[in-house]
């Protein structure tokens, strides 16, 4: 049983270094290319512009809450 660990072992090893320079690679690539940039520019905006949006939507709903709430207790 040992010698099946000690092979399984030395596979996960393998596959978490192959794992790693894929990683690697990928990161080089997309900070080598100017497109690649742009666009991950351009969603990191989106998600700032998305989540902008729903707390002013939130805040909408709430301000309209409070302005309910302050009707109803006039009456």
């Amino acid at each position: 049983m040992g010698r099946i660990e000690e092979q399984l072992a030395r596979e996960m090893a393998r596959q978490k270094i192959m794992d790693e320079r894929k990683r690697r690679e990928v990161e080089k690539l997309c900070s080598e290319s100017e497109e690649l940039r742009l666009l991950q520019d351009k969603i990191k905006a989106a998600y700032l512009n998305k989540e902008r949006n729903q707390q002013i939507t939130e805040k909408q709903y709430r301000d309209q809450d409070d302005i309910v709430s302050q009707i109803q207790n006039l009456k």
